[in-house]
């Protein structure tokens, strides 16, 4: 008679893929976002053990840690960048929008005018980290000194 019982062991196989999530997000300048990247080996298993992946913004959006930890810093659109070996994958869409409204800057910053001329002011918002926003209804009074 044969032997029908035993321990049968099934493995992953080698990571042939990777999957970034999320796949797209839109985030305020100063905001985290933490990243994941799942690879899998030809059968779409989960690879066992998970590579550790080395992470890259394609453009100035932010920064990316060792740990997939994004922060959002400067508005515009950007991908993140998954590798492992030479797999990689990379996000749709990150977009960073300006933050809240953190100083007002007045240009021209001084100036020196006649008496009867004109001048015109501009007052550009300012999230924290220095990204144009709006700076809502502006208030002017002029100042004699």
């Amino acid at each position: 008679t044969a032997d029908t019982t035993g321990a049968l062991t099934i493995s992953a196989g080698s990571a042939v893929s990777l999957e970034v999530t999320p796949d797209t997000a839109t985030l305020q300048a100063g905001d985290t976002l933490n990243f994941n990247a799942l690879a899998r080996d030809a059968d779409h298993n989960a690879a066992d053990p998970q590579p550790i992946p080395v992470w890259v913004i394609s453009d100035t959006i932010g920064t990316i840690g060792a740990e997939g930890k994004f922060t959002a810093q400067y508005t515009g659109t950007g991908h993140v960048v998954a590798t492992v070996g030479g797999i990689v994958d990379t996000s749709g869409d990150i977009r960073v929008i300006a933050g809240p409204l953190a100083s007002i800057k007045i240009q021209p910053d001084s100036i020196a005018v006649g008496i009867g001329d004109t001048v015109q002011f501009v007052a550009v918002g300012m999230d924290s980290i220095g990204n144009v926003t709006d700076p809502g209804i502006i208030s002017w009074k002029a100042l004699i000194m």
